[in-house]
């Protein structure tokens, strides 16, 4: 079974040609750009509606289409003009006239949500409590498969859609390395596992035989891979058993912050130097830039005051906000 592939709109619109450049462009660069595309394929419509027949972007017609919509969530609209906005740049690089709309037309869209991040012990009880799951009738492997699933959750930092998709041809028990394709940015990366884990995916794989290896290393009955409404089951489940609050928070995504956290804190706790750990943590997280590497260290001094000095002292200056804190 192959992945679906990312959605590609065909463009009809006057400015076809340049719409089907710029989101190649985006992809060349390693981004998805998949809901952009969407939206790219909106703008497509509205200029064909409006019938729009010269290769330019005046200011009227702009504004027409980032005019807010009255079931638009704020958000979707912040989208379409950063879309647009974008495009506009890249019509402006080939020297073709078009308005680009001020960034203040797009409201900052601020991420309230705060992480719960799991203490050792929580991690441990979680962890301990996955691994006596039992056999159900409508999923024989269950108690098999979850157990591998949350371990690699947590100890690799992967994103819940790339332990799904993984292959059996993409965990290598000999250099004990898994290789991710096609994440999140639309790039592979290789993933080191430490020894336990290694062990625990060589077992696994011995139980359920030889098996093909495009297969999925955690599939479904019906050969797909492992769904994750069914692994957010599990966790609710789990979450419950072990006593912790379940009102709107934690999240699967939890354990991804989670292991981002305790390898900062484990890290300081061996007098590393978290100033030249952090570009190999966002490596490891497969994270395109520094930023979201480094909100993770708005959450150590919450969690562990004792490392607040030595944050200020080696990488105060580059957490986002640290003033508030």
């Amino acid at each position: 079974m192959h992945e679906k592939s990312l959605f590609t709109p065909t463009f009809e619109s006057v400015l076809a040609p340049l719409l089907e450049g710029h989101l190649k462009e985006k992809r060349a660069g390693g981004y998805r750009y998949c809901t952009a595309a969407y939206y790219l394929k909106d703008l497509d419509r509205f200029l064909i509606q409006e019938a729009h027949n010269r290769r330019e972007l005046s200011k009227e017609l702009v504004e027409r289409w980032i005019a807010k919509r009255s079931s638009e969530s704020s958000k979707t609209f912040s989208n379409r003009v950063t879309i647009i906005r974008q495009f506009v740049e890249y019509l402006l690089r080939l020297g073709i006239s078009a308005y680009i709309p001020p960034a203040r037309c797009a409201p900052i869209q601020r991420n309230m949500f705060v992480p719960h991040i799991f203490t050792t012990e929580e991690i441990r009880r979680f962890l301990s409590e996955v691994d006596r799951l039992r056999p159900v009738p409508w999923s024989p492997l269950r108690h098999v498969i979850m157990p591998e699933i949350f371990h690699l959750l947590y100890s690799c930092g992967l994103r819940v859609g790339e332990v799904r998709k993984l292959r059996v041809k993409d965990v290598d028990f000999v250099s004990g390395v898994l290789t991710i394709r096609n994440t999140k940015f639309g790039k592979d990366r290789l993933v080191p596992m430490v020894d336990s884990i290694v062990n625990r995916l060589r077992i696994y794989a011995e139980r359920l035989g030889v098996r093909n290896v495009e297969s999925y290393f955690f599939s479904s009955p019906d050969g797909g891979c492992y769904g994750r409404n069914a692994i957010y089951q599990v966790f609710r489940i789990i979450l419950k058993r072990i006593g912790i609050e379940q009102h709107g928070c934690p999240r699967l995504h939890d354990l991804r912050h989670t292991f981002a956290v305790h390898r900062l804190i484990g890290w300081y706790r061996k007098g590393e130097n978290l100033n030249a750990k952090l570009p190999l943590l966002a490596t490891y997280l497969g994270h395109q830039g520094m930023n979201g590497t480094q909100r993770y260290l708005h959450l150590v001094p919450e969690l562990f005051p004792e490392v607040t000095e030595t944050l200020e002292n080696t990488v105060g200056y580059v957490i986002p906000g640290r003033e508030t804190l």
